[in-house]
Order: C-alpha cells, then structure tokens, then sequence
C-alpha cells in the first residue's frame, strides 16, 4: 500500500471512528507502526488529524466537504468568466484534461468553439457535455465519488498516468493563506498531482472564494502553475510571491 493509499484509508476510518491508536490503525493498513507514525506525522503536519496520548482523530476544525448542488450555484457567474478565459488558452488540436469540479464544468460548456480537440476526464458531468460535441473524449475511471459525479480512486490515478497532455486544467477545494492549493481527500490529491505532471501547462481555476479557505491535504504551490484565473485581487507583495521563481502568471477578470 502506497502512502497516499495509507493516509486515505486512515482520514476514512477517522471519518467514522472518533478515534483510534496507532497500533490499530498499523493493522488496519496492514503496515509496520512506524510506518503509520510517518504517515500520522505527514498528516499532521497538514493538520489534517490531532493525537493526543497515543491516539488520533480527525481534525474538527476542518470544514465538511460542501455538497455539489451548492457549489454548483456558489459563484457561478464568476466561473463562467474565468471560463471565458480559459477558452482562450485553449487551441485548435489540443489534448488537454479538464479536472471534476464546477469551475472547470464551465469550460466544458464552451468548448465546442474549438477545433480537433481531445479531453480526458474525472468528471461525469464535463464527460457527458463534452460527448454532444466534435470532440474525442476519455473518461478516467475507478470508483465513483457519490454525489460528487467524478472518479476518484487509485485506478483513477493510472489511467491518467498513460496521458500527455498540452494544458491541465485545475480545480481547487480551498487555498492557504500562505497560497497552497488544497484537495479534501488523499486521492483527490494524487489525482490533481498527476494531472499536473502529465501536462506541459497547467492552469488553476479558482474563484475568489477559495482564498484562505484550506480544504484537508495541501496539494502544490501556486508558484507551481504556469496561470491562475480568479477575479481575487492580490496586493503587490502577494503577486510578487506568487510569482516568485517563474510562479504562475496570474489572469484576473
């Protein structure tokens, strides 16, 4: 079992079980306790979980996932936007992957605009717009997330690693304040990583709502994007952050 795989298994167990020890939760991975003392110290760190006198629980100060049906209105106007300048970035004859999400639903709603393109998927939702038009379409399957509408899971993650792709387009459950970008389970954390790495550019979406709103695992830096659409304004000092080391160009609307 992978590490991302560990730190999922136990964030679920956690979810349901109020706490548990650590010699428990080896069992439960089937791993040596010091393995699990790594991952707990990872997760930690993350202030994804607490421990206290040998045992961990998650951490309640972490927000619940937001049900899709709200975050499917939350902005949406904003998104269409951002969509709107995404589309921009996009040429005839790409091969580009869109992430599950709401952001990136609507720059699925565009893209019959465009010519000779080729999209590959975790959402069923931007699979199922996406099919009506000219366009070649892969799904990335696995378990389906309910009530989320998106793949999620460890044969997610390899199905996408078969891909190049030109442009990876990103969503995001929440940002730091120190402008990390966060995903609400170890999957889905693994799968936006790969996205990323399989694409020669890759583009976050992320309206102004997801700043200094942390989700549970901190993914990447913004500086690791070569673009970022948000209507956020940013101060001089935090542009020059962002943008430290050739960090991502930021494209405001």
């Amino acid at each position: 079992m992978e590490s991302f795989e560990r730190e999922r298994t136990i964030l679920e167990y956690l979810k349901t079980n109020n706490s548990e020890s650590i010699e428990n939760l080896a069992k439960i991975c089937n791993s040596s306790s010091m393995t699990i003392r790594r991952d707990i110290k990872r997760l930690i760190e993350l202030k994804t979980i607490e421990q206290r006198h040998g045992f961990v629980s998650l951490n309640r100060d972490i927000s619940l996932l937001v049900p899709y049906a709200y975050r499917e209105t939350l902005n949406k106007e904003v998104k269409k936007i951002m969509a709107l300048k995404a589309i921009q970035l996009i040429e005839d004859g790409d091969v580009i992957i869109l992430d599950a999400g709401t952001s990136c639903i609507e720059i699925a709603y565009i893209l019959n605009s465009k010519k000779n393109l080729t999209v590959i998927t975790n959402d069923l939702n931007i699979a199922n717009i996406v099919s009506n038009y000219d366009i070649e379409v892969y799904i990335a399957g696995g378990k389906i997330e309910n009530k989320n509408y998106c793949s999620s899971s460890i044969d997610t993650i390899k199905y996408i690693k078969k891909f190049r792709v030109s442009k990876a387009f990103i969503g995001t459950s929440g940002i730091t304040s120190n402008f990390y970008f966060c995903a609400n389970s170890c999957d889905k954390s693994e799968i936006k990583k790969t996205m990323i790495n399989i694409s020669n550019k890759c583009i976050l979406m992320a309206d102004d709502s997801k700043f200094n709103s942390p989700s549970i695992i901190k993914v990447k830096s913004l500086q690791d994007f070569d673009y970022i659409i948000t209507n956020k304004i940013f101060s001089n000092d935090e542009i020059n952050h962002i943008q430290k080391n050739n960090g991502g160009k930021i494209l405001n609307v």
